[in-house]
């Protein structure tokens, strides 16, 4: 007789897996979905199609819809959250795969009945792949725990080798049919651009055809990409054409300069002047376009005000007018007379209660949090800030690895406050940071900043061999 699993020591894991169910299924109907009591298909990619197959065998023949229903109302149906009530479960010998069965079947009739993209559909469908991948799970713990059992070679052990057997072949069953599905999406093409929908909703079990929005799309599916951090973005030397170390012996030296980067490598998008026909425009558009530039105007005009001093003269005239201003204020607070402070009693004073906004109450959340360091580096400057920045930065790129290495796709509340962090503190800095040489940023002098308008090309210095030519020499015969 085989052994079930009301009389094994696992059965409480199968307990709990109803109660999770029973929690989880309970706003999505699932529970209460009928279906014929007396089906069971053996083979797990068959469940769906055999099912299906039962239905129309059973009602062949019958073309009115009144005579179906009361032919299909002679078999006697059950529901999960009846099963769960009267332990149906622990009384099979695969109760696994009997619970993914009906599961399987309770989200299949849920699915094809429900519209396609509502929010009862989405939560069948997110609770059928909840609890397939959950009853996974569980099998692969009990099978798990018995084989390091088996380890210790205790007779009383041995006793559950069937028991681990029939685990084992309920996990295969389960993970050969369960597969999450490729996302896809809609595509129409026209004469000059691809248009490509967000992704389409549908399920695993929805065996409806593709329902398109307009008779010229398509159907495409979309590969995932797998997260990793292996990958690194090729560096600039990967994108250039490979060139030997070894020079060629009888080619001159054409190496100038190390480390240098010509303009003329590369494509640099300047400003462009708009010029407009009409001349009654000039007073309401922008007169230059800025668009895919690598810097713009007034990042240009801060360079150039650097290069020639009138930044300085500048900022030294601001310094002088804010000096003078700043002696005054020091000069007119001496001569304030003590006379003028009003001492007010302590008894006399009412005590006010401080009103709560109920709108910053509302617009609150966790990660408007703000700490001393915070606080600190906002009180010290510019360049402390964007130390700060710096250290949240390398902080949250470790958080996002770690995350992306256990393939968690959903960011916890430590990287959503660094990230609410670094956006707080960059428009601080983009706020108070005037001038460039507020910005502890060294320049980079490998790209030009002035993209010049020159076209040319380096000249390069080669060597010219110049060969002395041979002198000929004639020789005059004596008479």
């Amino acid at each position: 007789m085989q052994e079930s699993i009301a009389n094994h020591s696992s059965s409480h894991l199968l307990e709990d897996l109803q109660n999770i169910f029973t929690l989880t299924g309970d706003n999505c109907g699932v529970l209460q979905e009928p279906f014929i009591e007396s089906f069971y298909e053996p083979e797990s990619a068959k469940i769906t199609s055999s099912y299906i197959n039962f239905l129309n065998t059973t009602t062949e023949g019958i073309d009115n819809e009144e005579q179906v229903e009361k032919t299909l109302a002679e078999h006697p149906k059950t529901t999960l959250s009846k099963r769960f009530a009267e332990g149906y479960y622990f009384k099979q010998e695969h109760s696994y795969y009997a619970l993914y069965h009906d599961i399987t079947i309770s989200c299949f009739l849920g699915v094809n009945s429900y519209t396609r993209g509502s929010k009862v559909y989405c939560l069948v469908d997110k609770f059928y792949k909840f609890a397939s991948e959950l009853i996974l799970r569980s099998c692969y713990k009990i099978g798990s725990d018995l084989h390091l059992k088996q380890f210790e070679n205790s007779e009383k052990d041995k006793l559950q080798t069937p028991y681990l057997e029939r685990i084992e072949e309920q996990f295969d069953k389960i993970s050969s049919s369960y597969t999450v599905p490729i996302e896809s999406q809609f595509h129409i093409s026209t004469q000059e651009l691809l248009f490509f929908s967000s992704l389409a909703i549908k399920s695993s079990l929805d065996k409806r055809g593709d329902m398109l929005p307009h008779p010229d799309m398509e159907v495409i599916d979309v590969i995932p990409l797998e997260a990793t951090n292996t990958v690194r973005a090729p560096k600039l030397g990967a994108i250039l054409p490979s060139i030997s170390n070894v020079p060629e012996p009888t080619l001159p030296s054409t190496r100038i300069l190390n480390n240098f980067v010509h303009p003329n490598w590369y494509v640099l998008p300047t400003t462009v002047w708009v010029r407009y026909l009409d001349p009654e425009y000039k007073s309401l558009l922008p007169t230059i376009n800025d668009f895919g530039t690598m810097l713009d105007c007034t990042q240009r005009s801060i360079f150039w005000f650097e290069k020639t001093g009138y930044l300085a003269k500048y900022t030294a005239k601001e310094e002088q007018i804010l000096d003078t201003l700043k002696a005054q204020k020091e000069q007119d607070t001496d001569f304030k007379l003590e006379d003028d402070v009003v001492h007010v009693d302590i008894s006399q004073r009412k005590e006010t209660q401080e009103q709560i906004s109920v709108q910053h109450l509302l617009s609150w959340s966790p990660t408007h949090y703000f700490n001393d360091e915070e606080y600190e580096a906002l009180c010290s400057g510019v360049p402390a800030v964007q130390k700060l920045i710096s250290k949240y930065m390398i902080k949250l790129k470790k958080v996002q690895e770690s995350r992306l290495r256990n393939r968690i796709l959903q960011a916890d509340v430590l990287e959503n406050r660094l990230f609410e962090k670094i956006k707080r503190l960059l428009k601080h800095v983009l706020l108070h940071a005037s001038n460039i040489s507020d910005l502890d940023v060294p320049h980079v002098d490998f790209i030009p900043v002035l993209q010049a308008n020159y076209t040319g090309s380096i000249p390069i210095v080669r060597k010219q061999i110049i060969q002395q030519p041979v002198k000929k020499t004639k020789k005059y015969r004596k008479n």
